[in-house]
């Protein structure tokens, strides 16, 4: 009894975000990759470009849905957090002595 929870929710809160702007960033690189095949030409490499591009977007789409995913549940626990100390704060407030 008596163990503490002491949790960063500015440090949670910049984890939601940089997951976010990591799942922004892997979401533009398909872009990038297509933006190359022009410059790659015909044959082999760009055969072979097309073929890690094609697997690569299966994977990426499940990457990118995770890191979305793990970004909200971020955001949700800093959000609980802050709402359950607001809440607690308020029990404790409301239940205090009044001075008369």
């Amino acid at each position: 009894m008596g163990e503490r929870l002491k949790v960063d929710v500015d440090r949670v809160r910049d984890v939601a975000s940089a997951l976010a702007s990591i799942k922004n960033e892997l979401d533009g690189a398909e872009a990038l990759t297509d933006s190359h095949r022009g410059i790659v030409g015909a044959g082999t490499l760009a055969n072979r470009l097309d073929e890690f591009s094609s697997n690569w977007r299966i994977h990426r789409q499940r990457l990118s849905d995770d890191l979305k995913t793990f970004s909200a549940w971020a955001k949700a626990a800093a959000d609980g957090y802050t709402g359950l100390d607001e809440s607690l704060t308020k029990a404790l407030t409301d239940s205090a002595p009044k001075d008369e």
